[in-house]
């Protein structure tokens, strides 16, 4: 007997040192204790995320977006901006920084085939990483250019940050870093001077420029200042011509009216002047 207890001892304390146990009854007498035992396997504390594997996550997603636009500036400022936000796709915690691009992808998804020639499907279909990249660093500042209020959003550098590219730079800001920000903004001012320059703004996912969009081509060489809706260069002289030949006109008559009173006059002069004759000599 006592080497049953002695047994029974040592494997319950061996069962202790290796499981965690739990009591799931407990009956006694006033002679002897009787025990069901329950072994519960030790539960697994959560590890902590492998810094090393997201890491190597970002690497990969900031490789897959390498610029190409073959400006060495250009190029630089998109890596720099791609390696600063591309943890947003993989870490929940910047999720706030996408959820408006995905509550508005319908939307925007019109915008998207306007400024790339492509089909809004296309724009549907991609991820929210890939729409909040298109959105902020194409499609805004495609709007921004052909706009009908060109100097509200083209007027000044100022005046791009403020109502250009302003959404993604304070959703940076609130929800992801001032590092992603300044990113993002220095990328934009770069594509700014970009436009006042060649007319037209970078497309960083392509790696060309708006002008690859026959549409907008069309458009912006229609309305050089960007201003849909207003008379094109062509209608702007039609009109000053159409003008001119009114004025011309108008001359013309003021002319002809000028001589009738002129005329008009030296025949009043005459008439009172041989008037005033007769009268002298009839006196």
């Amino acid at each position: 007997m006592k080497r049953i207890k002695r047994k029974l001892l040592t494997f319950i304390l061996a069962m202790i040192y290796i499981t965690s146990i739990s009591f799931a009854s407990f009956a006694a007498d006033s002679t002897e204790h009787a025990f069901d035992w329950v072994v519960a396997a030790r539960e697994k504390t959560e590890e902590p995320a492998d810094e090393g594997q997201i890491k190597e996550q970002n690497t990969a997603i900031a490789d897959a977006y390498a610029a190409r636009t073959g400006d060495p500036e250009a190029d630089r400022l998109w890596n720099d901006f791609i390696e600063k936000v591309s943890v947003i796709e993989t870490d929940d915690k910047y999720a706030l920084v996408l959820k408006p691009v995905e509550d508005t992808a319908d939307f925007d998804a019109d915008y998207y085939e306007k400024a790339t020639g492509r089909s809004k499907e296309e724009y549907l279909n991609m991820t929210t990483f890939d729409k909040f990249l298109w959105y902020s660093t194409y499609i805004l500042p495609v709007n921004a250019i052909t706009s009908s209020d060109y100097d509200t959003y083209c007027g000044s550098v100022a005046k791009w940050n403020s109502y250009s590219v302003s959404i993604p730079y304070n959703s940076l800001m609130s929800y992801g870093t001032e590092e992603m920000a300044k990113a993002y903004r220095d990328l934009m001012e770069w594509d700014y001077e970009y436009f006042m320059n060649h007319g037209a703004v970078m497309n960083f996912m392509t790696g060309g420029t708006s002008l690859e969009n026959k549409t907008l081509d069309v458009l912006l060489k229609e309305d050089a200042n960007g201003n849909n809706g207003d008379p094109t260069k062509e209608e702007i002289e039609s009109l000053v011509n159409e003008e001119l030949g009114t004025t011309e006109r108008t001359d013309q008559i003021v002319r002809v009216n000028s001589t009738n009173f002129i005329n008009a006059g030296i025949i009043i002069i005459l008439i009172l002047a041989g008037a005033a004759i007769i009268i002298i000599l009839y006196r």
